[in-house]
Formats: C-alpha cells, structure tokens, sequence
C-alpha cells in the first residue's frame, strides 16, 4: 500500500499521541475522581508492577545509570554531526533525526509521569479512604497532639546509638543499602492494620551521587519511567529513613505530599525497627513544630522545653547541612517543585507537605492506640 506524503508526514508524528491522549484522561479525572481512585487503586498496581518487580532486583538507581548514559549518548549525537559541517546539505535531516529520537524519549518520558504519577494526583482524599473526617484543630488542640508525639519520639530516641556529637548514629555494619531494605516492613505492619493501605513490595534505592544532587535540596524522588523510590543517602539518617518511606508512598500511587508525608509517619511508627520509628515520630514532630510555632509561640516554646540533648542534636545537624547546600541551585529547584506542585493543583505548592499534621491531627483523635 502507497501511502501520500501527508498522511506519511501525520504518521511520523505518532509519538506526539500518547501523553495528549493520557493528558485527556487527566482532564476526566479531574472531573471525575472516583474514575482516578479506581484507576489507582485496581489499574494502575497492574500496569506498573512489570517495572517494580525490576527495579526490585538490584538496591541501587537504576534511573541514576540512565541519566548518567543520556547524557553522554546526546553529547555524541551532537559530535556526530561535526563531520556534517562541511556539507550543509546534509547537516538539516541529520540534526532534525536526532532531534526526533530526543523528542520520543521525552514523549514516554512525559507520558509515563502522567500515568504513573500525575493521574494520582486526582484520587479521592486518603482520609476518605481511611473513612477519616479532617477538621481545623485550634493550637490548643495541635499542642496537645505535637505533646504527644514529641513524647513518643523521645522514648524511642532512648533506644538509639548515638555519634561522638551526640545525634542520631546509623546501624554500626550496616551499609546503606541494608538499611533501606529495612523500610518496607513498616509498610506491611502498616498494610496489616488498614487494609486499603496494603501494597506490594518496593525497595528503596540508594543514589551514588547524593552528595552532588543535595545542591538541589532534594531528598529523595520517585521515578515514574523505572517505577523507584530514590533516596538521597547523604542526607541525615534520621531524615532518609523517613524519606525512603514517603517515596515508597508515591511507589504506590499516593501523589500528594501532604498525604505521602502522613503515610511516611504511619509506616514509620509502625515499623518493627526502633531506628525507623523514630524517623517516623521526628517527621511529624518537626512539621507539628513548625506548624504551632506559627500559631502560637508560647504554647511552641513549651513544646520544645523538655526535648532532649540528643532530639535537638539531630534537627540541628539535619538543619545545619542542607543549609551548607544553600544557593542558585537549591533556590531553582525548588521554584521548580513549587510551581510542578501547583499544576498539579496542590494549590499550596511545597507548603503542602506541612499538611500532613491535618492527617497526623485527625490520626491521633480517630486512631492512635490511646484514643
């Protein structure tokens, strides 16, 4: 069959068809997000389970190896059309094929995140899922629960090795890749109390290049095209435990930050490992801190009063190195989460991840093992 070169033309942009068509889907889930909850909840596990059961296989990034061979393989491909210099006739079509094998990648790239990640966005609320009722809480009402919980993770921090400073120490022979091998048993106990929350195995992976990818602030991030949780390993111990338990969230299908950050918490406290928990109780303490220090700074001065040495040695040294990271990097980054966030129509951009203490406020009325 002949075809004429208009409709060859249309064919040879074929790849501009899958992110509009997933994007399409987008907007219906938009309007219609029970479809977007039963997509997360019954589709989407099957679709990518493919990806997480490889990704599984090895404990490092398989989506750091990738950038790392991207960038080299582009460099070429621009060094290959040096040669093409002195024959300007050719250099067009051979520049325009590179172009298009660049603008397929970014194409999968583009439709895989709206898949995988960004059609979660339009789920129905985890606290309506947990049959939760999130209400506005007065400082009184925050300090009480921020109490609470400061006093939890102290009595766990008791537990812990500690540094020659004082501050958190991680396992001793434990290497980093054991020890996020560690984090999904949280989830299963987790699993095991709600089972809307049970999910399938997903290992976290250490990136080799934390140190450099803390220049922009981040900590740790899921990567829709191989399905992984990747975490920044240079960071705090206190703080990656935490982190690899949130990315495991977004492994599983819960977009929002806030939403990740509450189910970080529950896993972590939840979590049969002393180390873990208490990332799990310091990652609500420190937005419940922030929170009501803002509220109300007598009632936040009284919080902080009885927490220990090595508490106050942890959040410092936390503080102290992302502050070492400062700069034009950081700041661009994070411009560009922000306004990732709020297309995505988390309205309060990074701010969002502080609302976790809504669902941490509505856990300890509905839930916590006192209630």
């Amino acid at each position: 069959m002949i075809l004429r070169p208009g409709i060859r033309r249309l064919g040879r942009g074929w790849w501009l068809l899958p992110p509009l068509l997933a994007w399409l889907v987008l907007e219906l889930f938009r309007r219609r997000p029970e479809l977007a909850e039963a997509y997360a909840a019954d589709v989407r596990p099957i679709l990518i389970a493919p990806l997480r059961v490889l990704a599984n296989l090895v404990p490092f990034s398989i989506a750091q190896i990738l950038l790392a061979a991207l960038i080299p393989a582009v460099l070429a491909g621009l060094l290959s059309l040096l040669p093409r210099l002195t024959r300007p006739a050719g250099l067009l079509p051979a520049l325009g094929r590179r172009l298009r094998v660049l603008a397929i990648l970014l194409s999968l790239s583009l439709t895989l995140y709206l898949v995988f990640h960004a059609w979660n966005y339009e789920r129905l609320p985890l606290a309506s899922r947990l049959g939760w009722e999130v209400r506005r809480h007065d400082a009184a009402e925050l300090y009480r629960a921020a109490c609470y919980v400061r006093d939890e993770a102290i009595r766990v921090r008791a537990e812990l090795p500690e540094d020659e400073d004082g501050a958190m120490a991680a396992r001793a022979g434990e290497s980093q890749s054991a020890e996020l091998g560690r984090a999904f048993a949280g989830w299963e106990r987790l699993g095991e109390m709600f089972p809307e929350l049970a999910t399938a195995p997903v290992r976290p992976k250490l990136v080799l290049f934390s140190h450099y990818w803390s220049y922009t602030g981040i900590t740790g991030m899921f990567m829709p095209l191989t399905a992984e949780a990747n975490v920044n390993v240079d960071a705090r111990v206190d703080e990656r435990l935490a982190v690899a338990l949130h990315e495991i969230a977004h492994v599983a299908g819960y977009a929002r930050e806030d939403e990740a950050n509450a189910l970080a918490f529950l896993a972590g406290i939840h979590h049969p490992d002393a180390d873990y928990r208490y990332s799990g109780w310091l990652l609500a303490f420190v937005h419940m801190s922030s929170r009501l220090s803002s509220a109300d700074n007598e009632l936040w001065l009284e919080l902080w009063d009885p927490v220990p040495a090595g508490m106050r040695a942890d959040i410092g040294r936390r503080n102290a190195y992302w502050k070492s990271f400062e700069g034009p990097v950081q700041e661009t980054t994070t411009r560009v989460n922000d306004q990732v966030l709020k297309v995505n129509r988390q309205h309060d951009g990074v701010r969002s991840y502080g609302r976790m203490v809504d669902l941490v406020l509505t856990w300890y009325e509905t839930v916590k093992p006192d209630a």
